[in-house]
């Protein structure tokens, strides 16, 4: 779902996804990306028109995805395949895989060339981000806390709150400009005793309408 981030309004949808973990936009090529969790793969988008452009294969459990602006590749985090998958912002092509040696959740770049997060944090973590303006890097959990961590120095950093969100608010994007926070969660019924072939790892069912998008303003 695309939203203008001024009124909130629904200003269209990207179709074709299966379990949709994570976006990542690239100016440079109008291109955005959007990972496909259940299929393994990745769609690519045109950000003006929203029209999909094609799809590539990532790994297992494509979760996470983001955009390096220095090397100008695309990187997903692939939580059951351990790995990240490299794609090309301009093709939307994987070009590339790298082994993790263990689940990755997400990444975040440092605009020098690296990728990487840690911190003590609450549980169930989907997202991170870094702001460069308030120098502040925030983890949303499942267990509905956003983590806030701040940058002393650029090997020092502390978690100075934990803000109250909404049970299940991990998935989160970052406006730099704004320094808005936006998280996204549903109301949720009972979890199924068993597991099925759509559902195999028994998570409760999403209350049709209860979707919720937070604002957080710092």
């Amino acid at each position: 779902m695309v939203v203008d981030e001024a009124s909130g309004k629904l200003l269209g949808e990207i179709p074709g996804l299966s379990a949709a973990h994570g976006t990542a936009l690239d100016d440079g090529t109008g291109h955005g990306f959007a990972t496909s969790g259940r299929d393994s793969s990745v769609v690519m988008f045109d950000l003006k028109t929203l029209t999909v452009l094609g799809r590539t294969t990532a790994a297992d459990d494509a979760d996470a995805i983001t955009y390096d602006p220095v090397s100008k590749l695309v990187f997903t985090f692939n939580g059951d395949a351990n790995s990240s998958s490299v794609i090309d912002p301009e093709t939307g092509k994987r070009v590339g895989t790298i082994g993790l040696g263990g689940k990755p959740e997400y990444g975040v770049p440092d605009g020098r060339g690296k990728l990487y997060a840690t911190l003590p944090i609450g549980a169930g973590v989907d997202a991170n981000a870094f702001d460069p303006g308030t120098q502040d890097a925030f983890a949303s959990n499942g267990d509905g806390t956003l983590t806030v961590v701040h940058e002393d120095a650029p090997d020092r950093f502390r978690v100075v709150q934990t803000v109250t969100t909404m049970p299940g608010a991990r998935t989160m994007a970052l406006d730099p400009r704004s320094h808005r926070l936006y998280l996204v969660s549903a109301q949720f019924g009972p979890t199924p005793t068993e597991s099925t072939a759509a559902n195999p790892r028994r998570r409760p069912p999403v209350v049709p309408g209860s979707f919720t998008l937070l604002v957080l303003e710092k």
